[in-house]
């Protein structure tokens, strides 16, 4: 999984409540955990940070946890490489 396929699958969960198939206040309730290949997680952990701080790199340390709102819906970012440790 890539951070495009959160994006997708963000925009689908706000399109369900927006045609009223799921209720609105579904957003405040629910957290989606995602394992990535390390490669991907390192890329969404920096692109995190940079969004984040001003659009700078600086100060960058590499976490263990991406904690995400991408259109409202609340992501748990991990690598798979912690996917035993997180189940």
């Amino acid at each position: 999984m890539e951070l495009r396929h959160l994006y997708t699958l963000s925009e689908s969960i706000c399109e369900k409540i927006s045609k009223e198939q799921l209720p609105e206040d579904i957003l405040e309730d629910m957290e989606i955990r995602v394992f990535v290949p390390s490669l991907i997680f390192y890329g969404i952990d920096k692109e995190f940070y940079y969004i984040t701080h001003n659009n700078s790199y600086n100060g960058f340390v590499h976490s263990d946890v991406v904690n995400a709102k991408i259109n409202g819906v609340n992501f748990v970012i991990l690598s798979e490489k912690d996917k035993e440790e997180n189940i």
